[in-house]
């Protein structure tokens, strides 16, 4: 064969794969697959799956919007009331059934004289820059009348301080949201320039791989160590982290019936409750402007549609709870306590306080209502996974449920 031959071969070997690919790409979009990377303001829309971990089993469903909440219209029918529940896995509900939430206990309340719906918006792991752009995008197409934010203790931590409140708005294109496009490099702009759908989708893929590594792993030291490393954390830091872990939990996390985070904490994060309840570092002050600065937008946002808006500060167990404070598995493994918090307002309480008074919004702190209940508080939330049993959700409802009685917090009279 000759060399013009041979090059014609290989160019057709090479050619006819390629243009197989791109035709491939072009198709999924019947399919309804992306060609550029949606952000994900929900859990996965339609899913279900049971729940089990060493103290708890339960059902996960989400409705056609990817919430914990049953379906209903967008359209709100005419004569009820919509409030639309933000917040983090407390609000979520981990570990309690649906209808054992809060959210759910308020509804079943408040409904006996006009249909009255507190549609769940919990994301789990998530802070405020989340669950608010979630209020923006899903919430106000449920044309709700009211927010209710559920800030928890730890929100500080999980806020970033690069995130800015403009990104809090999302572009729609049906049922999917879109922010502004990222930034890519050279040979990442031509691969997507070719092959859209099909490099947004591995993407995606890469992405839920990597954050499932850090929660769920069937090797616990091995996963989180090399992630200590990929920080810089020194080996010596690692080998006391190691030597501090509860060998009974490190079984269930390996046999995922257990997330990891629960012990990786000691190891990644040391300073995560501190920096959310005593904000007394650079980095946490510079988290929690981030998260006031979310929550301004999204006041401004929701009053500019004549929504109402309050807010809640939802306590950790170790404020309330001085059992919380013994043998608890992320204090073992190096996360750091101080044992102050059971008696006093933590600063991001009394900022939170000052923040709702400033701007006229109704606030309420739950923390003397839990740490005032006359039960066995250790009951109020599962002793390793640290989440509100069935007996802090009906806790949580009733102080709320007191609160919003007369009305004057939400203005619900027909």
């Amino acid at each position: 064969m000759s060399v013009r031959r041979r090059l014609c071969f290989w160019t057709v070997l090479v050619l006819i794969p390629l243009a197989f690919s791109v035709l491939a790409d072009r198709a999924l979009r019947l399919w309804g697959f992306p060609g550029e990377l949606p952000t994900q303001v929900s859990h996965p829309p339609r899913f279900h799956e049971i729940r089990r971990n060493v103290e708890f089993t339960y059902e996960f469903a989400t409705n056609d919007r990817g919430l914990r909440y049953r379906n209903l219209p967008l359209e709100k029918p005419k004569g009820t009331y919509r409030v639309f529940v933000v917040g983090d896995s407390m609000t979520e509900g981990v570990g309690v059934a649906q209808d054992e939430r809060f959210s759910a206990l308020l509804e079943r309340r408040f409904t006996s004289k006009r249909p009255i719906e507190f549609i769940n918006g919990g994301l789990g792991g998530t802070g405020v820059f989340e669950y608010g752009r979630l209020f923006l995008s899903w919430g106000v197409a449920y044309h709700v009348d009211a927010l209710l934010i559920a800030v928890f203790a730890n929100d500080v931590a999980n806020a970033d301080p690069d995130d800015r409140p403009e990104a809090l708005l999302l572009r729609r294109e049906g049922d999917e949201f879109f922010g502004p496009i990222p930034e890519r490099s050279f040979p990442k702009r031509v691969l997507h320039a070719v092959w859209p759908r099909i490099y947004t989708r591995l993407y995606q893929l890469k992405a839920a791989s990597e954050r499932r590594s850090l929660t769920m792993t069937s090797d616990l030291v091995g996963t989180i160590s090399a992630e200590a490393r990929r920080r810089g954390i020194p080996e010596a830091e690692i080998n006391i982290w190691k030597t501090r872990l509860p060998p009974d939990l490190v079984v269930s996390v390996n046999r995922q019936l257990m997330e990891a985070d629960i012990l990786s904490y000691g190891l990644l994060m040391p300073s995560h409750w501190t920096d959310s309840l005593d904000i007394d570092t650079p980095v946490a002050k510079a988290r929690f402007r981030s998260m006031r600065a979310m929550l301004d937008r999204i006041v401004e946002e929701a009053k500019r549609r004549e929504i109402e808006v309050a807010l809640m500060y939802l306590p950790d167990r170790l404020q309330y709870d001085p059992r919380s404070h013994l043998g608890n598995p992320t204090e073992l493994t190096g996360v750091r306590f101080r044992r102050e918090w059971l008696a006093e307002d933590s600063t991001v309480q009394i900022e939170l306080a000052r923040w709702s008074r400033e701007r006229g919004i109704a606030f309420l702190d739950l923390t003397p209502i839990f740490r005032a209940w006359g039960g066995d508080r250790s009951t109020l939330t599962y002793r390793v996974d640290g989440h509100w049993t069935p007996a802090g959700h009906r806790v949580a409802a009733d102080a709320i449920g007191a609160w919003l009685q007369d009305g004057s917090i939400f203005h619900w009279a027909p």
